[in-house]
């Protein structure tokens, strides 16, 4: 297996205060509730508080969920302190802030790169798992969403394509757009930029479901429609970003929340000339509506497969990861063996 590879970038000084500040807090309370004491500095070196190596796992659990970063246990062993932990973490921030982010360097001089996008208060490093997964092949980038460098984040999910467009434009051409949930109605707007430049890379969704946009705007029984709605999405996001939301996790990230769910909101898809690859978790969509069907991307694309996987939206990038590779992967192969590619070229 390929090992994910992060660029480097600059130490945490370009974060936010408040983010540095939030970070702090869930790293103390972490370590706290399962030390089981009070904590007298972020200096406190982690061994000291009595701590077995199952304990430090259960802290990098803990952080990962309330994060919604992935957090190892060398994150917490390597950072010694309490502060060297959030440090490590900050880092790892700092580089989410750049537009695109190389996960994974290409291995075998193939042109083209897969262009990955997370869903709703996700991060582009939930990605390496992928990464980790696939043998060698393609370069695998990252696309954050704009704001993460302090300013304003967008919700209007024309722009959020238009500028993933952008970010590609620095990188390899693109072979496949691959969007996990909100990231994939992002990675198809970018589609229609791309294709005005005459490039169209194929485009695979992870749960993204169109037909629920539908449904949340229906004009019967309108205010029922709009609870399904949001009652749906809270179905397949972590308990973390709700919390982020109700400001009890990390408060900075709660205006991207907020802008994702209104960009979600407000997004009215258009028809494009694009193949798309719908990849379906089968516990998500059990006993729905949609379990059979290519969630509503039909009436949107050129052309669209389905391909089921197992597992639950929330194990997509933990105990599902191997299958989603497997597909990608399919998909990888397929394209390389139809699209004439130029070696060097990137």
């Amino acid at each position: 297996m390929a090992p994910a590879l992060i660029e480097e970038t600059s130490l945490p000084s370009q974060i936010d205060d408040g983010v540095r500040r939030d970070v702090h807090r869930i790293v103390r309370e972490v370590v706290e509730q399962v030390a089981g004491q009070t904590v007298e500095s972020m200096d406190s070196r982690i061994r000291a508080l009595g701590l077995d190596s199952l304990d430090l796992l259960e802290i990098a659990i803990g952080l990962d969920a309330r994060l919604m970063r992935p957090v190892s246990l060398e994150d917490v062993m390597a950072g010694g302190t309490l502060i060297g932990v959030a440090d490590r973490i900050l880092r790892g921030m700092s580089m989410e802030a750049r537009p695109l982010v190389k996960i994974r360097e290409g291995g075998d001089g193939r042109d083209g790169a897969i262009y990955a996008i997370p869903g709703l208060g996700g991060t582009v490093f939930s990605f390496e798992s992928l990464a980790d997964a696939m043998p060698v092949g393609p370069g695998l980038f990252g696309l954050s969403y704009r704001g993460l460098d302090g300013g304003s984040p967008i919700d209007d999910m024309a722009r959020l394509g238009e500028c993933a467009a952008e970010a590609m434009a620095s990188g390899p051409k693109p072979l496949l757009l691959l969007g996990y949930s909100l990231g994939g109605f992002v990675a198809f707007e970018a589609a229609k930029h791309l294709a005005r430049s005459g490039h169209m890379p194929t485009v695979m969704v992870i749960d993204t479901t169109p037909d629920e946009l539908v449904e949340s705007r229906g004009l019967v029984d309108a205010i029922f429609s709009a609870r399904r709605w949001k009652q749906r999405v809270k179905e397949l996001v972590p308990a973390s970003v709700w919390d982020r939301v109700d400001s009890r996790s990390l408060e900075s990230i709660r205006p991207f929340v907020q802008a994702g769910l209104r960009a979600m909101q407000t997004y009215r898809p258009t028809p494009v000339g694009v193949d798309v690859v719908v990849i379906r978790t089968t516990e998500t969509f059990a006993g729905t509506p949609y379990a059979d069907s290519d969630l509503g991307w039909g009436r949107l694309a050129r052309s669209v497969r389905t391909v089921d996987i197992p597992g639950r939206h929330l194990d997509v990038f933990r105990s599902g990861v191997f299958p989603l590779a497997k597909a990608v992967q399919a998909e990888i192969d397929l394209l390389e063996s139809i699209r004439p590619t130029t070696r060097g070229v990137g």
